[in-house]
This record gives C-alpha cells, structure tokens and sequence, in this order.
C-alpha cells in the first residue's frame, strides 16, 4: 500500500543502509496465490527464486532453481492459457546457448525446454542474453541482445508458435 520510491545504490554496489544489493534483474510468475520471482546470482551460478504468500508484502529466503544456467537475466511469464515459461541462458560459459522452458498447465512444472539460439548454429556471434517477450494471437516474440565476436551488439526476435509447443 505504500508509494514507490527509488532506491539510491552506492558506487560500491552496495544499498545506503549498506547491505549488499544481490542483482535487480527480477521476473515474476503469479501462480494462484503466490507470486515466484526469479533473479540471477553470479557468484553461485545458479537462479535465485524467492516465492511470497501474501502478494509481494514479504518474501522467502532465496532458494535454487535447478535449470541448467550461468549469470544473465532470467525472463518469465504467464500465456493466455494459463501456462507458464521461463528464459534464460543455458551454458556454462557465456552466454551462447538461450532456451525456453515451458509448463504443461498452470503449475510450476517447467517440463518442455526449446533452446531458441545456440552459437554452433549462428557462426560469427558471440552471445544472446538479456531477454524479454511478449505474447500475440498464439505466437510468444522473444526478443534478446545479441552480442558478435567483434564486440558488436544488437538484437534479434524470435518467433515461436504456441501451438506447436
């Protein structure tokens, strides 16, 4: 019920009152009553999931996920349907390979993977990461920075069919 306000983070990363500020890359799936939210952890190279009963007043302790992953952005939502899905990278080094996840229902099964970019089948590129998406007449659009060998940067989108999956 309260406003919300920025939050001011310190050079050294750290929050003002000096607790250390874990990683603000967050997505959340509301699932029933509770919302999950994802977060990436660097340092344990392994997703951080924090789950609240109450709608986000208070949050859980971090567990672990254990999706194959390395340290980028995990992206996830809810489709029309009432399936869930779940983005992110699933290497063990940089970022080459970015897969899907999906529910087969409402529940938090992730039970279908699609890797939708791996650098074995795209020569010249470096790394997709960073993902967001968005779901349109059956189609979710994946969008994704993608970085080149050359230190070159862009985007790519991807389009996958709801039906087929």
């Amino acid at each position: 019920d309260g406003q919300w306000r920025l939050v001011k983070i310190a050079e050294n990363g750290n929050l003002l009152d000096g607790t250390k500020l874990v990683h603000p890359e967050i997505s959340v799936i509301c699932a029933n009553d509770m919302l999950y939210m994802f977060c990436r952890n660097d340092r344990r190279k392994v997703p951080l999931v924090y789950i609240s009963k109450d709608y986000g007043e208070t949050w859980s302790d971090a567990c672990t996920h254990d999706i194959p992953y390395v340290s980028t952005k995990i992206y996830c939502g809810t489709l029309s349907d009432g399936r869930h899905y779940l983005i992110c990278n699933t290497d063990k080094t940089n970022r080459s390979k970015l897969s899907i996840y999906f529910t087969e229902d409402k529940s938090l099964k992730l039970s279908k993977q699609l890797v939708i970019f791996d650098t074995e089948n795209y020569p010249g590129w470096g790394a997709m990461h960073y993902p967001a998406a968005c779901e349109y007449k059956n189609y979710l659009y994946v969008i994704a920075t993608k970085g080149y060998e050359n230190a070159g940067r862009g985007a790519e989108l991807f389009k996958i069919d709801l039906t087929e999956i």
